[in-house]
């Protein structure tokens, strides 16, 4: 069996500069900018905020937006990969907390509804995984090139080192959690490395020889073996 394994990846610069700048560099200051209402409540009734559980989840959910944005601003200049894997956390916890968000809101406003404010939950959540989530992991998953490509055979028994960490995994197509590196990083540890094919030619005619000939099928040549 052959698998496809992914060499080094690094970020497609000429794809949807826009949206990765708004995303990385505008959000975070939106996002600071917007905690100040839910602070500005927080600190007009914090009896009221620390006495139910879901009120303080939704002040500590607004609090970690904008720190979250923050951290992704800063991943965004380093290793991409490694951004795209931290952005796909950040987007879903987004996601749940604009639906939590939402149902607090309705919560509130239908008169301490429960049935009301969980069917609005459900129905941002659904819509915010399908309308935010999925495409924005599709659009960073989409700026990663591969640079290099190679077919690996495999096998579960083979075991692989990083040559950078020296990190030791069965599933060679993975990357090493170290560094980085994917397979054409890796070194097999209990298999021999395949040797390099030699073509051989006729000394005397200049024919291609067939492996481990002993004569040239074209002049008869004895063939002579370093």
């Amino acid at each position: 069996m052959r698998l496809f394994c992914m060499g080094e990846l690094h970020m497609n610069k000429q794809l949807g500069t826009k949206w990765f700048t708004f995303y990385t560099k505008v959000r975070p200051w939106l996002a600071c900018l917007m905690i100040f209402s839910t602070l500005g409540d927080f600190f007009q009734y914090p009896d009221v905020y620390l006495s139910r559980w879901w009120l303080l989840l939704y002040l500590l959910g607004a609090i970690a937006q904008p720190i979250l944005c923050i951290i992704v601003a800063v991943k965004s200049s380093r290793d991409y990969p490694d951004f795209v894997r931290f952005v796909k956390g950040v987007l879903l916890f987004e996601t749940i907390n604009m639906a939590y968000q939402q149902g607090v809101h309705q919560y509130l406003n239908s008169e301490l509804q429960f049935g009301v404010a969980a069917i609005v939950f459900v129905v941002i959540l659904v819509i915010g995984y399908f309308v935010w989530y999925r495409l924005n992991v599709k659009y960073f998953e989409k700026r990663i090139n591969v640079i290099e490509t190679d077919y690996l055979e495999f096998d579960p028994n083979r075991i692989t080192e990083c040559k950078s960490r020296g990190y030791r995994d069965k599933n060679f197509f993975n990357a090493c959690p170290q560094c980085g590196q994917y397979a054409k990083q890796y070194i097999y540890l209990n298999q021999e490395q395949p040797k390099e094919e030699r073509i051989c030619f006729c000394r005397k005619c200049g024919s291609k020889l067939i492996d481990d000939a002993v004569f040239c099928d074209k002049c008869g040549t004895k063939v002579i073996k370093e």
